[in-house]
């Protein structure tokens, strides 16, 4: 199931913060896959496996901007 997400930010965040995020990020879709296993309620578990979708949504975004900042890294440029 894909979905179109509307509207945009834009977050300023170090490279320390992006590692802190993606790891509750990380953390957040263990527990909820916990969750979405352990429940007999339908509507509840359709409504975490929304809300599973979004995260990992999100979680792509945010280690598809770990990985260009490695990268870049990599490459001599320096990253702040």
């Amino acid at each position: 199931m894909s979905r179109r997400y509307a509207g945009s930010m834009v977050l300023d965040i170090s490279n320390s913060e992006r590692e802190l995020l993606f790891e509750l990020i990380e953390t957040a879709h263990r527990e909820m896959i916990h969750e979405i296993d352990h429940t007999d309620a339908r509507d509840y578990k359709k409504l975490l496996q929304d809300k599973l979708e979004l995260l990992e949504h999100v979680g792509a975004k945010i280690y598809a901007a770990r990985d260009e900042t490695k990268k870049l890294t990599q490459s001599g440029l320096r990253i702040t």
